[in-house]
């Protein structure tokens, strides 16, 4: 009878013990699942038209200031063109070798939207935005110049904008992917 008792108290422990070790393992796999899942995008780009200065803040327009607080400038919203249209870019040095530009190279649907924005505002200037933060101001190109692509100022050091420019085309995909 002792030994029926005794084989008894074993099987609930190991009963437990194995509850508890399937329970460590999904802690452990649900864990992994999270580490292992896709990274989210980086250095995700916005141009926005600057708005007029005059006109009062709302949810169409908003003030926004570069890392310094130094420049407040206002822009529209929405921006004209996002990481969704840039299939491609390459850094584009400036004359003095600390600074990079970006030529961010536009696919059709954004073509057709850079096109709507020259129509209005041509050789103007518009903010550009990384992941949420204003880096600087920029030009609008001119109908002669080339709708492949538009060019960024230099507003970064070339390291920065070598890692942005990489980032483009794998930020095209993620956010195409549906």
């Amino acid at each position: 009878m002792l030994g029926k008792k005794t084989t008894e108290l074993r099987s609930s422990e190991k009963s437990r013990f194995s509850q508890l070790l399937m329970a460590s393992f999904l802690v452990l796999l649900l864990s992994a699942c999270h580490l292992l899942s896709e990274p989210e995008p980086m250095h995700l780009l916005s141009l926005h038209r600057i708005a007029d200065q005059s006109l009062a803040s709302s949810r169409f327009l908003r003030s926004i200031q570069d890392a310094t607080q130094e420049k407040q400038v206002q822009i529209v919203s929405q921006p004209f063109l996002d990481s969704r249209f840039f299939y491609k870019a390459e850094t584009v040095r400036a004359d003095n070798a600390a600074l990079a530009g970006l030529r961010l190279y536009i696919d059709r649907a954004g073509k057709n939207l850079l096109l709507q924005t020259m129509g209005t505002e041509q050789g103007g200037q518009f903010a550009v935005i990384v992941d949420g933060f204003f880096i600087g101001m920029s030009r609008l190109p001119t109908l002669a110049d080339s709708l492949e692509y538009i060019e960024l100022a230099p507003l970064w050091g070339a390291t920065e904008a070598e890692n942005i420019a990489q980032a483009v085309s794998v930020n095209y995909e993620k956010v195409n992917k549906f």
